[in-house]
């Protein structure tokens, strides 16, 4: 979402996701509603800091989400 915040692009997020705050980012409804799995993929050798507390953040809510 910080990205998103920041002016570099659009996300589809999880229903899950608008309980958390997210400041400077307007969160709509699609409609019709859509269903489907979510995948995330990044390059191992990559070791910043903001990537890795990102796939942190995916996987503690994917738990969340089961």
């Amino acid at each position: 979402m910080t990205f998103v915040a920041e002016g570099f692009g659009v996300t589809i997020a999880r229903e899950q996701l608008k309980s958390l705050p997210h400041p400077g980012v307007a969160l709509r409804p699609l409609s019709p509603a859509v269903k489907t799995d979510y995948y995330v993929a990044w390059n191992r050798d990559n070791e910043s800091r903001s990537l890795l507390q990102y796939v942190e953040v995916v996987k503690r809510l994917s738990v969340i989400a089961r």
